[in-house]
């Protein structure tokens, strides 16, 4: 049920005034995504959760100023 929310949460935190970036990840069964190196074990996953930080990352940067 959590992806079926998800689009409403964003929109009301938008209507709140918060900032909410486009980019977003979910992962199905995340105890068993998670490898050992507490990484996401499959790569593509791996990558897009690397753009979604970077992105939270960037904007969070451009906020500060």
């Amino acid at each position: 049920g959590g992806m079926r929310v998800l689009f409403h949460v964003r929109d009301i935190l938008g209507y709140l005034g918060m900032q909410v970036i486009p980019q977003q990840l979910a992962v199905g069964r995340a105890h068993e995504a998670i490898g050992p190196d507490h990484r996401l074990v499959d790569p593509k996953q791996q990558a897009t959760l690397e753009g979604v930080a970077k992105a939270l990352a960037d904007t969070a940067r451009r906020l500060r100023t």
